[in-house]
Formats: C-alpha cells, sequence, structure tokens
C-alpha cells in the first residue's frame, strides 16, 4: 500500500483502509475500487490522503490497532466534548453534569479496549499514518497520541493499571483547544505573537477544564498543562524539566509532537515517518526524555516492506527486508541502473544510509 493524496487518485484504484463516518458506519470499504463520485466525494468530505493498493507494492500494511475502534475512539471522544458547559467558570468548583459523567464512562471503556489491543501485541511496530480528515483533526490527533503513548508505556514497563490512565490523560491532552478559535487552529501561515499566546494558552485551559468538568484522576489531568513542556526546561507553560515533569507528560509530549508532525496543516503536507523519527531522535535530551525517545524509537518502522527509496549514493532500490530493531537499515535491492538487481543489507554497509524515502505522498 501507499499513501496518496486524494486530488491525485484514480479511478480504478483500490482502497488500502476502511474510511469511516462520523457515526462510526463504513463509509468506504478495504478493497473498493474507486470511482469518480467516490473521489469527488473524499475531497468534499476534506479528506486529504489515504491507503491504497498499488501493483507495485503488496505487502500490506499494519495499523496497531483496529479502525473501527480508532474510530469509535474519535466519535466518543466527540460526543463527550459536546456535553461540555461552555458557561462554568474554568476557576470555579467541580461541576460533572450527568451527560458528562454517563459519556465519560463510555470514553473510559473504549480507552480500556485501546489499552487491551496495545497491550495484549508484543512487539508492536508502527508502521502506517494515520488517515485524518480536517472536520476531526483535533479528535483523531488525540486518539493518535493515547495509541503512541499508550505503546511508549507498554515498552517501558507501565501495569495495565497505569497504562489506562496514561492512555486517558494523552486523550485528553489537548482538550484545551475545544476552546481555541477555529482561525487560529486553522490558519495557513505563521501566528501573530497574540494568536500564539492564546494557543498556547490550551494547557492551562485543558488542566482547568479537566479540574472543573470532569471526574478524573490528577494523574489524568497533568499532562494537559505539561505536554508542550521541555526536557531541557524550554518548554511552557511553566518551563518545567527533567524529572520535575510527571512520567506522564515526558511520554505524552513524545507522543504528541510524533503525530503533530505527522499530521496535514494548512500550510503543509505530513511528515513521513522517518522524517518525524529523525525530528525526535534529534530532540532526545533536549525537548525529550532520551531513554523514552530511545524506547519509542525500537517501535517504529519508517521503511517498510516495499518502500522505494534513494542511497546516499544516488542508487534506487525498494525496501525488501527489515532488520527488526535496526529499521533505519533494512534490505534494499537496486531496482535501476547498472546495479539493478543487486541487493544490499544496509545493516552490513555503514557507508550507505537511506536519503530519501521515495514514497512520500507530493501535495
Amino acid at each position: 500500500m501507499k499513501l496518496v493524496n486524494v486530488k491525485k487518485l484514480e479511478q480504478g484504484q483500490i482502497i488500502g483502509q476502511p474510511l469511516y463516518d462520523e457515526q462510526e458506519k463504513i463509509l468506504v470499504k478495504k478493497g473498493t475500487r474507486l470511482t469518480s463520485y467516490m473521489i469527488n466525494r473524499l475531497i468534499q468530505l476534506n479528506y486529504s490522503y489515504i491507503y491504497i493498493y498499488a501493483e507495485d507494492n503488496d505487502y500490506e500494511l499494519q495499523d496497531v490497532i483496529r479502525p473501527e475502534l480508532r474510530q469509535k475512539a474519535v466519535n466518543q471522544l466527540r460526543k463527550l466534548v459536546s456535553n461540555l458547559d461552555e458557561n462554568t467558570p474554568l476557576n470555579g468548583k467541580k461541576v460533572v453534569t450527568k451527560k458528562t459523567e454517563e459519556q465519560l464512562g463510555i470514553v473510559r471503556a473504549v480507552v480500556a479496549d485501546v489499552v487491551d489491543e496495545v497491550f495484549s501485541q508484543k512487539d508492536i511496530v508502527i508502521e502506517m499514518l494515520d488517515i485524518k480528515h480536517i472536520n476531526s483533526a483535533l479528535f483523531q490527533h488525540s486518539v493518535n497520541t493515547m495509541i503512541h503513548a499508550s505503546i511508549i508505556g507498554s515498552a517501558a514497563g507501565l501495569n495495565r493499571m497505569e497504562l489506562e490512565k496514561l492512555a486517558a490523560a494523552a486523550l485528553f491532552h489537548d482538550i484545551g483547544h475545544t476552546m481555541t478559535p477555529d482561525c487560529i487552529l486553522k490558519k495557513p501561515g505563521e501566528l501573530t505573537p497574540e494568536e500564539m499566546r492564546i494557543a498556547r494558552d490550551h494547557t492551562v485551559k485543558g488542566f482547568a477544564l479537566l479540574t472543573t468538568q470532569f471526574d478524573v484522576a490528577p494523574t489524568v489531568k497533568i499532562p494537559a498543562l505539561e505536554h508542550h513542556e521541555k526536557y531541557d526546561g524550554t518548554g511552557y507553560p511553566n518551563g518545567k524539566k527533567g524529572d520535575e515533569l510527571h512520567l506522564y507528560s515526558r511520554i505524552i509530549a513524545i507522543a504528541n509532537r510524533f503525530d503533530s508532525l505527522s499530521s496535514e496543516r494548512p500550510y503543509r503536507k505530513p511528515e513521513s515517518l522517518s522524517e518525524c523519527m529523525e525530528y525526535i531522535m534529534g530532540g532526545g535530551g533536549s525537548h525529550f526524555d532520551p531513554e523514552l525517545t530511545r524506547i519509542y524509537m525500537q517501535h517504529i518502522n519508517p521503511y517498510p516492506i516495499n518502500t522505494l527509496v534513494k542511497l546516499n549514493d544516488d542508487r534506487i532500490g525498494v525496501v525488501i527486508d527489515i532488520n527488526p530493531g535496526f529499521y533505519l537499515r533494512p534490505q534494499v535491492k537496486i531496482v535501476k541502473g547498472k546495479d539493478k538487481g543487486e541487493i544490499i543489507n544496509l545493516i552490513n554497509s555503514r557507508n550507505l544510509v537511506i536519503k530519501t524515502d521515495l514514497s512520500i505522498p507530493q501535495a
């Protein structure tokens, strides 16, 4: 499968992953052959990129949780947010409505299902980006951050109960953005200093919202406040650093940034898994907890089988196998030029590295 810009889809191409509407119903089934009507409909629904099968790429990427569970989490989070009372003061006493309490129970059950799926998988590896559409971007980002945080937490040795609290904290980490104006969240350009101040306030507002309208544990609320803090103390809102930050906050900081980089923005296309990986690795010890960064990098495969790549000597090849634990150095078969057919195991060829992922979708 490969990721394709919906505006470059062609009739007859085959859908590689199911697409869902906002009622958790399948919009397009996996394996469906695209028609002109379907393509136009996907554009109208604000999908930007989708996975399709390709004749030269029959390797099926695996999502870390079932697509229907992912969509259910998105929809239940949306319902929970819709029940919040905009008139409840953020600095007032706790007011948890019956509707919010009931919906929070449903969300907790979904979180438990997600944790079950992550916890039950040994050596889980991320190989694909999530498909997002603009109308649900905030909720999808929250669910993705929950999934990635759960992977890190599981690999770091958290127990089942701790994982559920971490997952809930990750799901709610950006809830303060529900009070950020769309004109700021969706602005196709650089924010002004005042707009940046308003956007950054989502950390404080999110913590206050979880305190006044939710009945959740303190460890579930803290990451809403701390997920933009940095390991070296240069983050916001309070400039905390290192172990001053809660473990869940340090985990969610990595998961949040990774999904943000891999998500489309009004001013840029999504980064590839390899580019996201390089950014996170580069921030280990400064922006991110170095040990948690090391753990996370062991669970991302930026070059799945059949990825078309360019090496640093400009030869072009296709990934034919991976080396578990060394995902940046797979086995590559040269597909062009005088060396066509040569197989190179990058783990044994220290002078060669992958320079470009040619499978990255173009805007």
